[in-house]
């Protein structure tokens, strides 16, 4: 089903006939993918990387890069673990960044408590989902391809602080912040903001992210008063047998970061 919602993300420029040999060539390369490792599970967003190398690379080429970064790359714990585990938990590094480099809207997005569901497809897609035109995906492939595995969490920061100002000036809550980042608009600066995250992460390493800035950003929870909200588990049991497993992201990722 996924693979064929994705006709709006060919480039304008190839045919029909090519769209159509693609598709049915895109199955199949998932397959082959996912068939390297039996621990392997698909995630909703994984098609719209494979589609990416297969517009770039073609399919042979795309098979041998898919592999590799299904094996040893980012997608590796995307795709042996739960979202909770690796992409959330390296969203919550946005707001450790965010906040050493403009804490006002920082701490706007945790006021209302916006939690990181907004930028979920981001790196698990590598942006290919939310971007709407080719050049500005294959910028980020090429930056991500050639950078640390947490490069996606930089340019994901670097998005948020690139709308700061509109953060701050939209309504106070929850909905409505989600809302305007959820939303990528049409005009997004990519080549910009590929300098940019480069930049955080000169200036702040990984290292510096999960070690050093990360206590003192927990620390800054805990003299703020931010205490852990229980989970209802039952309540969360009761959503994913409803089939709302969305929903159940969504509270974890409200709750995931918290002190330790």
């Amino acid at each position: 089903m996924d693979v064929h919602r994705t006709l709006a993300r060919f480039p304008p420029n190839i045919s029909e006939s090519q769209r159509s040999l693609l598709q049915e060539e895109l199955t199949p390369l998932i397959v082959r993918i996912l068939w390297c490792c039996p621990r392997f599970r698909y995630y909703q967003g994984f098609h719209d990387v494979c589609l990416t190398l297969l517009l770039v690379l073609g399919v042979e080429s795309a098979e041998r890069v898919g592999l590799l970064l299904a094996r040893y790359g980012a997608f590796n714990g995307y795709l042996l673990q739960s979202l909770e585990e690796t992409v959330l938990r390296d969203l919550d590094l946005l707001y450790v960044i965010t906040w050493r480099v403009d804490a006002e809207v920082e701490k706007v997005m945790r006021s209302v408590e916006l939690g990181s569901l907004f930028a979920l497809s981001w790196p698990l897609t590598w942006f290919s989902h939310a971007l709407h035109h080719y050049k500005q995906i294959v910028l980020c492939f090429d930056l991500f391809l050639a950078s640390h595995p947490l490069m996606p969490i930089y340019f994901t920061t670097a998005v948020v602080l690139w709308r700061g100002s509109s953060i701050l000036n939209t309504s106070r809550d929850m909905a409505s912040l989600h809302h305007l980042l959820n939303v990528m608009p049409d005009d997004v600066p990519v080549q910009a903001l590929v300098a940019d995250a480069q930049d955080l992460y000169r200036m702040l390493p990984p290292s510096l992210v999960r070690g050093p800035l990360l206590d003192d950003y927990r620390r800054v929870l805990k003299e703020a008063s931010v205490r852990r909200p229980s989970l209802p588990t039952p309540s969360l049991k009761a959503w994913l047998v409803a089939g709302t497993a969305t929903a159940s992201i969504y509270v974890l990722s409200r709750y995931l970061f918290m002190p330790s």
